[in-house]
């Protein structure tokens, strides 16, 4: 049995790793239902914010990646015939876009799309959160006004959307506005994230001795969006010793600079380390050896750092943008409003005044509560059930418009 094309479009794809979180979702989404679906990849021939071509790479062909085949492509020459190109020679029974705000690949394949010099092939775009309040409130004028040109520019008719939850979705509609999701789109779907959890063990990890400072780990991007200099002051805010290392590429310059002079006015008994990128394979076993994690993200449309670092046994303390809402009745962190600093300091110091065989106990929660969460059947067939209405051979429950 021949199986359905899905022609997707991204960024970054494997090997890259250094835009975090999208990579991953795109990684564990055909790793899980490549058996099923035919995955052609089209993506940039280097990771984010990298002037350097990964090893190996062919331009002039596909080349298989795990389940995939992947098409690598030099930034300096994209062009709308060389995408044109691909997308006939697929023959793809569904484009999916990995991105809103992506100009290298999404905006170019829209364009084509509405000036119909593609086949009619339907197309879902997957905004990855971007259009979370969080996500808007950072370059705002300019994300907004290139939104308005899409919408009205006809870039968005008759789309098919992916939210990632219902938080997500209620962003979607508030962005774009009801209205212009009942007439001009194919259809707003829910489908969360696949997760590639990694359990720990609570009984491998060791407690600090008593006189060691709390060990937390804030894990992604050091970027606005991730909020490390709010991070900053929860850490000048606390009574108790802790050292704070921050795992993630070094993606903004100002902020970095920002940061690190926050760092050094922090006072004594307080440390802040910026340890850069990390492979993926290597984040379980470092995850181990911290106490908790943390993160005051401005919004996130799933966290896969957060489910890395709950499936690591981290009790998680976060902001509450993101889609982990109950993680204090679950007994495996908590989650607190931006704009209080103190309130994330106190229950860092709760955590570190915290005797050891308790906080093995929180561990043990911790993993108990990721393994519920990450239920992979419900979530694959959500995603299943995602494609196939996308490609015309399913029914949404939350828009049932067929692709026009």
């Amino acid at each position: 049995m021949t199986r359905p094309v899905v022609m997707l479009f991204c960024r970054t794809y494997l090997p890259g790793f250094r835009s975090g979180g999208p990579v991953r979702t795109l990684a564990n989404l055909i790793d899980a239902l490549g058996d099923e679906y035919d995955f052609r990849v089209v993506t940039l021939d280097r990771d984010w914010g990298s002037n350097e071509c990964y090893p190996g790479v062919d331009h002039d062909r596909s080349m298989p990646v795990g389940k995939a085949h992947v098409h690598y492509l030099d930034p300096a020459r994209i062009s709308p015939a060389v995408l044109r190109s691909l997308v006939r020679m697929v023959q793809p029974s569904l484009i999916y876009l990995n991105s809103l705000f992506d100009l290298a690949l999404a905006r170019r394949v829209l364009l084509l799309r509405r000036f119909r010099q593609l086949p009619e092939v339907p197309v879902l775009l997957a905004p990855r959160g971007q259009l979370n309040p969080g996500a808007l409130e950072l370059k705002a004028a300019t994300k907004r006004a290139y939104l308005a040109l899409l919408r009205h520019g006809g870039l968005l008719d008759c789309v098919h959307w992916q939210a990632t939850g219902e938080p997500e979705a209620q962003a979607i509609r508030e962005a774009l506005g009801e209205g212009f999701i009942a007439r001009n789109t194919a259809g707003l779907h829910v489908a969360p994230n696949i997760s590639c959890a990694r359990f720990g063990d609570p009984e491998k990890w060791q407690p600090r001795a008593s006189n060691e400072p709390l060990r937390i780990v804030m894990l992604g991007r050091v970027a606005p969006m991730k909020n490390v200099d709010f991070a900053i002051k929860v850490l000048a805010a606390m009574e108790e010793p802790a050292r704070l290392d921050i795992l993630g590429p070094l993606e903004d310059a100002d902020h970095l600079a920002a940061c690190r002079e926050a760092a050094k006015r922090i006072g004594p008994r307080r440390e802040v380390h910026f340890r850069g990128p990390v492979e993926p394979a290597d984040i379980p076993d470092l995850l181990a050896s911290y106490d908790c994690f943390l993160s005051p993200t401005r919004g996130e449309n799933f966290g896969h750092a957060i489910a890395e670092a709950l499936s690591s046994g981290l009790p998680a303390i976060i902001s509450d943008r993101t889609p982990w809402q109950d993680l204090a009745k679950q007994k495996a962190g908590e989650v607190i409003p931006l704009g209080n600093p103190v309130a994330f300091a106190q229950k860092l110091d709760e955590l570190a005044r915290m005797p050891g065989n308790e906080l093995r106990q929180l561990h043990r929660y911790c993993i108990d509560y990721a393994k519920a969460s990450l239920r992979q059947a419900a979530i694959l067939d959500a995603n299943r059930a995602l494609l196939d209405i996308a490609r015309g051979r399913g029914e949404s429950e939350l828009n049932r418009k067929t692709w026009c």
